[in-house]
């Protein structure tokens, strides 16, 4: 359902992400075939969030070795068994498969000091994971609650592409859908280039947990936040932007209410999980907000201007 809202129901608000537990660190095993939660020198695991916060910014938010953006907290300086402090230059990113090399002693920490010395993704200025978006049927975009499955300009916004999705290449059989997330300051905060996920290394702060992508500003912001629902789901949760008199904002307090989504009763849905908030579109004369996920769906792209919103075709005016 399209409902007007009022002009300045922008839904500024703040967020907050929680931190990956994953510190690859390993104790002894006991008989319950746990990994012990401390070491001999009674240090516990995993590191303390201001600690893994400075060890991401460090490293570029992606393994030290080859930039993967899926990541775990590896002590090499000395190694878990014997480390006395969670001492930040100590401590590195690696991804999955690099740490079970670590583990198994086919991964010298000789090599991941270097690594950690010169980051891959400082290198290269992101760190990258590829989305599982290879479905059968081109990928959704959830915007908020706003499901969007379309070919081509998914989302353009005063003349520029944000969001695209691309038809398989012959005999590839992948759906291929492009982003450019960009901050209000019109820097990048991230690029979805062919379903390769590129997040800048110049943001302050990216925290990657489970299915989801966080990246947050000075404040503790959140300024994006998505989750990935393979194979053919991108969800954006958290997202503002903004430029010629049109701002875009996925908000997740109501702009009526001002309740945050999931305990909103004049919003309530049947499925608790797509509870995730409301797409606010504001420009010079006009404001809308769209709500209650599958009373509203579309399978034309969102074009939006200074003078208004269609669903495909050109821009309005």
């Amino acid at each position: 359902m399209v409902r007007p809202s009022h002009r300045g129901a922008s839904g500024a608000d703040r967020g907050r992400a929680v931190a990956v537990d994953s510190d690859s660190g390993r104790g002894k095993v006991g008989r319950q075939g746990m990994s012990a939660k401390k070491n001999k020198y009674g240090l516990t695991r995993p590191p303390p969030d201001n600690v893994k916060r400075l060890v991401r910014r460090r490293c570029g938010f992606g393994c030290v070795l080859c930039g993967n953006a899926i990541i775990t907290y590896e002590h090499f300086d000395p190694p878990f068994k014997d480390a006395k402090s969670h001492n930040t230059e100590g401590i590195t990113l690696l991804c999955g498969g690099h740490q079970i090399e670590s583990m198994k002693g086919l991964l010298s920490k000789g090599r991941i000091a270097k690594a950690d010395a010169d980051p891959c993704c400082r290198r290269q200025g992101h760190a990258q994971s590829v989305f599982d978006l290879g479905g059968q049927q081109p990928p959704t975009l959830v915007l908020g609650t706003t499901k969007v499955r379309a070919i081509g300009d998914v989302l353009r916004i005063n003349g520029s592409s944000v969001v695209q999705v691309h038809a398989p290449e012959a005999r590839a059989n992948v759906w291929r859908l492009s982003a450019t997330f960009p901050a209000e300051d019109g820097k990048v905060l991230c690029r979805i280039v062919e379903n390769e996920l590129q997040v800048n290394s110049a943001n302050v702060d990216v925290v990657q947990e489970a299915r989801r992508f966080t990246i947050l500003d000075r404040e503790r912001s959140v300024v994006l936040g998505m989750e990935l629902e393979p194979p053919s789901v991108l969800r954006i949760v958290k997202f503002r932007w903004s430029a010629g008199g049109v701002s875009l904002e996925i908000v997740d307090r109501c702009p009526t209410c001002s309740k945050i989504a999931e305990t909103c009763a004049a919003c309530s849905l049947s499925r608790p999980d797509e509870r995730r908030g409301w797409l606010v579109v504001n420009g010079p004369t006009f404001g809308w907000t769209f709500e209650e996920c599958g009373l509203y769906s579309s399978t034309m792209g969102f074009q939006v201007s200074e003078n208004g919103m269609v669903l495909g075709g050109r821009d309005p005016g």
